[in-house]
């Protein structure tokens, strides 16, 4: 498409301009330099002819109407003054008037400004920390059951990592996602968000493609959400993505907490690991990615990876056991409603890095393997047939801080017993409904 050739064509007369009028400004500056006359009518005409196809060029990458008319609508108009008043300046001959080239130069500037606008988004100039600062902790200071759901908890990272490309001036894909209102509608590819099938949801399954996927979103070299960033969408969309209401009004409160933790509480003991490590074997990394399994660094950047089953319910251990070689780098593994079984576990407790776990609405009954992953942070065993003979062995998991064991065999004593041997562990047994997925196997029985 001749459209997407602008990005790489408007550099060329916004180098030839201003590059002619320093050389007009060192000639009036300094007449010794009367030596560079002669290039400054070519650089002119150069300038010009580019800026003309940097507006034709232009002028058809917009008509995806993906951006914001009134700033589409300047920055049209005010391009196309400028390769105007270029060609002007060359055919009148007037090619070392200074005063034309300071008003030439502020209409670049001006027309590459409202460009980035559209490209990047509103304040596309302003110093934004990077992802290893406190970028990833909540804006949302006060006592967390009164948040404010979507206003103070999942607006923020909305605005901080997704409204660039998904605002007011710039609609990637027709999709908004700076109000509730546009959230609501989705874009071209459909709703951003499926409450009937949460995991399903377009906005979840896009974040979560690896990185060097063109759908990924946020695109690469844009700041990447957090892991307890994603966690934070992922609960309020699993929850029925709410835009009123507050923390404690929610059918499960204690799940945003869990998932808000890692940016306050958890933030002295890191996710990642300190030492760095090396990158994992890309041709491995291509065989699970075609197995379906989502694949993704924590951060951009960075050599370790979250790995989450997404869409894959008939994975088994095989799979599973595919992973140990990448036991370096997985520090987030999500097998959620999957088919594995205590086999599985095995493999897993070799995956020493790990510091995130989700084995729930799976068939796992014994965790005691899981007792050989030391950086152990976060455990989910909802829904799986985990009982008290084995929850002991946890013990041993002095990193461990959130277990979730709602829906299992395990006792009101056994998980007591665990509390005292882990004085920082918060347990949630759950005494409440948990949603349902499209990837849950929900079987009915009739009452006896």
């Amino acid at each position: 498409m001749p459209g997407s050739f602008h990005p790489l064509v408007v550099h060329l007369p916004i180098g030839f301009l201003l590059l002619g009028a320093l050389f007009v400004g060192l000639i009036k500056w300094r007449p010794q330099n009367k030596n560079l006359r002669p290039a400054v009518p070519l650089i002119l005409l150069l300038g010009a002819l580019s800026a003309l196809l940097s507006c034709g060029t232009g002028w058809l990458l917009a008509a995806n109407g993906d951006y914001d008319e009134a700033v589409l609508f300047q920055h049209r108009w005010l391009g196309l003054a400028t390769a105007l008043g270029a060609l002007g300046l060359y055919f009148t001959k007037k090619h070392y008037t200074l005063v034309a080239w300071m008003a030439l130069s502020v209409l670049l500037i001006v027309t590459g400004h409202l460009g980035g606008t559209l490209t990047h988004g509103e304040g596309f100039l302003s110093f934004r920390k990077t992802e290893n600062s406190d970028e990833s902790k909540l804006t949302y200071t006060g006592e967390l059951s009164e948040a404010r759901v979507y206003a103070d908890l999942v607006q923020p990272i909305l605005a901080k990592k997704c409204t660039s490309c998904h605002g007011e001036s710039k609609k990637k894909g027709g999709l908004r996602l700076d109000t509730p209102e546009w959230i609501q509608k989705g874009g071209k590819n459909g709703l951003a968000i499926t409450k009937e099938h949460p995991e399903e949801s377009e906005l979840l399954l896009r974040i979560q493609l690896p990185l060097a996927d063109e759908d990924h979103m946020p695109p690469k070299g844009k700041p990447q959400l957090s892991l307890s960033e994603l966690a934070l969408l992922e609960t309020w969309i699993a929850q029925g993505a709410a835009f009123e209401g507050r923390v404690k009004d929610q059918p499960q409160p204690e799940l945003f907490k869990a998932a808000a933790e890692p940016k306050t509480k958890l933030a002295a003991k890191p996710l990642l690991p300190e030492e760095p490590v090396a990158a994992a074997d890309p041709v491995l990394l291509q065989a699970l990615t075609k197995e379906g399994i989502v694949i993704a660094p924590v951060y951009a950047g960075s050599n370790y990876l979250s790995l989450a089953f997404h869409s894959l319910p008939d994975a088994g251990d095989s799979l599973v056991a595919r992973l140990l070689p990448l036991a370096p780098q997985i520090v987030s593994l999500k097998l959620s409603g999957t088919k594995i079984t205590d086999s599985s576990l095995k493999v897993i407790a070799g995956l020493t890095q790990l510091r995130r776990l989700s084995l729930d609405h799976t068939a796992v009954s014994d965790v005691r393997p899981l007792g050989q992953l030391p950086h152990l942070q976060y455990l989910n065993l909802a829904y799986t047939h985990i009982g008290p003979e084995s929850l002991p062995a946890l013990s041993s998991l002095s990193s461990l801080s959130q277990l979730f064991l709602y829906q299992t065999r395990v006792t009101a004593s056994s998980v007591e017993a665990l509390r005292k041997q882990l004085p920082q562990l918060e347990t949630d047994t759950g005494a409440y409904h948990v949603p349902t997925f499209a990837s849950d196997t929900v079987i009915f029985k009739k009452n006896k």
